[in-house]
């Protein structure tokens, strides 16, 4: 054990410690950074987005076969979350692996005939003492040594071995594993509200509130953050943050499918039950990695996400194939999404200010009056929300979405219904057929004459829109015509009827 004083210098002037919420942009960054690999029977795909935020503050690590024979056949993932700046989740990224290799506990570990507890126990000494050792390293940069850095990061990661696998967290990152369908392991975020977490923090002199340490820290347990690991007659694991991660072993098994890595900016939007079945559903529809994790960034965005997103995939020989049955169902659910839109802008009034979340409810809403067939894990309508606008606006470009809370907008239903009651589920479908004229036999049937449904080629503004009546009575709009009038002319005719 190193001795306190050496890990505990006395901290630096007191002074006013600035909050971590960070700051925003008024529009996200979209670039995304995507890499992909395969080894040791795995398939790997990594990816990142800045978001909303003013900086990039994830790293990530990503590596098959740990650079000698004797662990050619083991793998280390990790997702480091940096907070208030990034240096320590880049210092972590490039050292924390071998600082694992490095720890004698880590050899005796994986060399030897041991039992599965033992293993374990031996793992979990790893882990906190390579955990420990980078902190004490990392308080020594000069930077940190002088009080300018004052970041810090957590740390989610997964070392795979022939044998078993070993979750390691640290933080709100979190880590899921999945095998034969199911939720094998889902790591439990260190937040200070946690029991046991604010046990220590109460101990160790602060307080818990508004869910932070004092006010101020949205997590209990992190690299850096040496702001608040300055108790000298307190142990490096019992101060207000501590630096000693969770670890969660697991054997390995041939039904096992995939482990998944990732931020907050996932986990505030997406809980571990929904965001594996929606990997599930992605792998069923795509064998391209790269797409996979570009839509489901891309899902996380659309949810609200607005924070920096981080996703690890690992897929063992296990994971999902493409479907040509759900491939279908998605391209139907596509088209679907496309006809609730056309049918919603046809219903709109001039003056109607929309925002996305009021439009994917409606949309939603207008699925189940489909009576759409949606596959396990699709998420329906909220899952395709950047479609919607993308839908939205290429029909309607005069009238741009309004930025919106994330919370379905009342009033901007009820001018779609134009209707002053509502019922408590937001039922807008008996309304919406009334006001374009179309009774429930006599639905009106979009048809999109050669165009091919997909994401990509959905959108084009050529699109040929007609309604057909079931009597085969066929009105035309020109093409390519969004224009307010245009719609509003086709809602005339319909109400008409």
């Amino acid at each position: 054990m190193l001795p306190k004083m050496l890990y505990y210098q006395r901290p630096w002037a007191v002074r006013p410690r600035r909050k971590l919420g960070g700051a925003f942009m008024e529009k996200p960054d979209t670039e995304k950074h995507i890499e992909t690999g395969t080894g040791n029977q795995l398939r790997y795909v990594v990816g990142s987005m800045q978001g909303w935020r003013n900086e990039m503050e994830d790293t990530h690590v990503a590596r098959i076969g740990l650079g000698t024979a004797e662990f050619a056949g083991w793998s280390f993932f990790a997702v480091c979350d940096g907070h208030a700046g990034r240096q320590v989740a880049d210092y972590t990224a490039q050292h924390l692996l071998n600082t694992i290799l490095a720890c004698s506990e880590f050899h005796e570990a994986t060399t030897g005939t041991r039992t599965a507890t033992e293993k374990n126990d031996l793992m979990h000494l790893v882990f906190a003492k390579s955990f420990l050792t980078l902190d004490l390293q990392m308080r020594r940069l000069p930077g940190v040594a002088n009080g300018e850095e004052r970041s810090g990061t957590t740390v989610i990661s997964v070392l795979i071995g022939p044998d078993a696998v070993y979750f390691s967290n640290l933080g709100d990152s979190r880590g899921i594993a999945v095998s034969n369908g199911s939720l094998m392991v889902v790591t439990e975020d260190h937040k200070p509200y946690r029991a046991g977490e604010q046990k220590r923090i109460s101990s160790a002199g602060g307080h818990v509130s508004m869910q932070r340490i004092n006010g101020n820290l949205a997590v209990s347990r992190a690299l850096g953050d040496y702001d608040y690991k300055n108790r000298l007659d307190r142990g490096p694991f019992e101060q207000l943050v501590s630096p000693e991660p969770d670890l969660y072993p697991l054997p390995r098994r041939s039904e096992d499918e995939f482990i998944v890595l990732a931020c907050d900016g996932v986990w505030d939007v997406m809980s571990s039950e929904e965001f594996y079945r929606l990997v599930r559903y992605q792998l069923t529809l795509s064998a391209s990695l790269d797409h996979v994790c570009s839509t489901l960034i891309d899902i996380c965005l659309g949810r609200g996400s607005r924070d920096n997103i981080s996703i690890s995939i690992i897929l063992f020989p296990g994971a999902p194939t493409p479907s040509d049955e759900i491939k279908l169902l998605d391209r139907q659910l596509d088209y679907s999404i496309e006809r609730a839109v056309c049918e919603i802008v046809s219903a709109c009034p001039n003056g109607t200010v929309m925002d996305g979340t009021s439009l994917t409810h409606l949309v939603g809403e207008c699925l189940e009056d489909y009576k759409v067939k949606q596959p396990e894990g699709s998420g329906g309508a909220k899952n395709k929300r950047l479609m919607i606008e993308k839908l939205w606006q290429q029909m309607r470009p005069d009238k741009p979405l309004r930025p919106d809370s994330g919370e379905v907008s009342t009033a901007t239903i009820l001018k779609v219904l134009g209707n002053r009651t509502l019922s408590s589920r937001l039922n807008f479908k008996p309304l919406l057929r009334n006001r374009s004229g179309i009774a429930r036999d006599q639905r009106a049937k979009l048809t999109l004459p050669g165009v091919k449904i997909s994401q990509d080629s959905l959108l084009k503004p050529e699109v040929d829109l007609r309604l057909t009546s079931p009597n085969g009575d066929e009105r035309d709009r020109r093409k390519g015509d969004t224009s307010t009038d245009a719609i509003d002319r086709k809602g005339d005719r319909l109400m008409k009827k």
